[in-house]
């Protein structure tokens, strides 16, 4: 049996929000299921903590010896942080790659500007440098914050994106910084082609952000954007495999 989908398969765990496409086949042998597959993610999310990476790639290839089922993956992904370091507050680009079986994978991190591996994990954790915390206060001050936002997301997020018909939706704060936001993304397919994105700022309208994007075959799309700066985007997009 053959188990195929185009898009609008959703995998929704405390770790991961995307959208899957791909095949998947399940073989009977006498009494065992051979599963073997690819699925690839169209769209989507990896959550670290309170850090919400956007997935630029990602594809799963699942093979099954005797028993068990072996999927490895890879994954890339990015998210733009704020942090501070003393009184002086800085944005950079925080990539991972997770590549190999999902047992064990090899996970790297890299940073725009270039940071060392350490001061990249010291801002996804603490918002801040290595060499400037000073203090137990410095660790400690962010993690109510993000408690707060991995309880919400965890608890009760998936539940109410269930129950009100929606296929993505996602809180996220800072109400420690200079620049104060809370914001709610929610993602909806209008049919099979047509994905709409909107994110509200409670604290700014004119940083409201939405993405419509319309399929128009099976690698490409069409898609129109306003970004948070209030720049608007249309283009198409292509889905290139090699």
């Amino acid at each position: 049996m053959k188990f195929k989908s185009d898009g609008n398969l959703w995998l929704k765990n405390n770790f991961v929000d995307i959208e899957l496409k791909g095949d998947v086949n399940f073989k009977k042998n006498e009494s065992k299921y051979n599963i073997t597959g690819n699925a690839e993610v169209i769209r989507g999310i990896y959550f670290y903590l309170d850090k919400k990476f956007n997935i630029e790639k990602g594809i799963f290839n699942m093979q099954q010896t005797s028993r068990e089922i072996y999927p490895t993956v890879d994954i890339q992904a990015a998210t733009n942080v704020s942090y501070t370091e003393g009184e002086e507050r800085k944005d950079a680009i925080i990539r991972i790659n997770v590549k190999g079986n999902v047992n064990n994978p090899q996970v790297s991190l890299s940073s725009e500007p270039a940071m060392s591996f350490e001061n990249i994990v010291s801002i996804l954790n603490f918002n801040t440098t290595l060499n400037y915390i000073s203090n137990f206060d410095d660790l400690t001050k962010s993690i109510p914050e993000k408690a707060l936002q991995i309880y919400l997301r965890n608890r009760y997020l998936n539940t109410i994106s269930s129950s009100i018909g929606v296929d993505q939706l996602d809180i996220s704060t800072d109400l420690l910084g200079n620049e104060k936001s809370a914001k709610l993304s929610i993602g909806k397919y209008i049919g099979k082609k047509f994905y709409i994105f909107y994110t509200h700022d409670i604290f700014s309208f004119s940083r409201d952000i939405f993405k419509l994007e319309y399929r128009i075959g099976k690698n490409s799309s069409f898609i129109t954007e306003k970004d948070a700066e209030g720049n608007y985007n249309s283009g198409l997009k292509f889905i290139l495999r090699f």
